[in-house]
This record gives structure tokens, sequence and C-alpha cells, in this order.
């Protein structure tokens, strides 16, 4: 379960996402890389729950 884990966040960090990872629950949550947005009200609106999430819960990455 855990190659599978890493996997997936090296795959997300290799398209330009942000990964953070709950060990609690073996939750991924990617969202695009802050640095790389032009449009950051736009973001987030997109990402609204995504962030909300993160902000949340004790996500590490």
């Amino acid at each position: 379960m855990k190659t599978k884990i890493t996997k997936e966040i090296a795959q997300n960090l290799n398209c330009g996402l942000d990964s953070y990872f709950n060990p609690k629950t073996d939750e991924i949550l990617s969202i695009p890389n802050f640095s790389l947005i032009a449009d950051e009200e736009e973001f987030q609106k997109a990402f609204k729950a995504d962030l909300q999430k993160y902000l949340k819960t004790n996500l590490i990455i």
C-alpha cells in the first residue's frame, strides 16, 4: 500500500501538483502548486473545497 501511495504522490509532483498525505486516513490531497498560478482568486474558487479540507485536517507533505 505504501508503494502505491508513494507512486501516486510522485506522479502528482511530476505534474506540478503539491500533494498532502493524511496518514490517519491514507488520503492524498493534490492541488496545483500556488507559485504556478497566475490568477490566485480564480485558483482559490476552483479549489475552495480542497483548500478548506487541507486547512481543517492534519495533512502533511
